[in-house]
């Protein structure tokens, strides 16, 4: 699994990553409970994330913590906005709304609470991001 995390992180290019993805399965988790989606989003790799999403890997599926994939897009979203100064954030926040998109686009549900009852629209809410809430809210009706 190790392997798998790896190559997530160092993006390789999609055709050679295509056949470790099916290779390897892509639902196993590390031992940090991190599945392969995790270590995508982490890097920013939204070619990784979207390339393991039509390996059938659940958008849905919470790591061992209770967060969804989703939820973690956010909440780093979140971190970044309250290190940065807002003109430096434009960068950032660019690259997390589209993985956000490409998420909801894959059904992600923006209703899941993490452990502590919170859902990505919270965090969007918390972040002030106009482009996350509003992303969500019309995700929901």
């Amino acid at each position: 699994m190790e392997i798998l995390q790896n190559l997530c992180v160092f993006k390789l290019d999609m055709e050679k990553l295509c056949i470790v993805v099916t290779t390897f399965c892509h639902h196993m988790c590390d031992e940090n409970g991190e599945y392969p989606l995790f270590a995508a989003r982490r890097e920013g790799n939204k070619d990784t994330v979207e390339l393991l999403l039509q390996e059938k890997a659940d958008v849905n599926q919470c790591n061992s913590k209770g967060v969804s994939l989703l939820y973690a897009v956010c909440s780093f979203h979140y971190k970044l906005h309250s290190y940065f100064s807002k003109n430096s954030m434009k960068q950032f926040s660019m690259r997390y709304i589209e993985t956000v998109k490409l998420l909801l686009a894959w059904k992600a549900d923006v209703t899941l609470l993490n452990t502590n009852g919170q859902t990505p629209l919270d965090i969007a809410r918390a972040s002030q991001c106009v482009e996350l809430i509003r992303l969500f809210e019309e995700n929901l009706q």
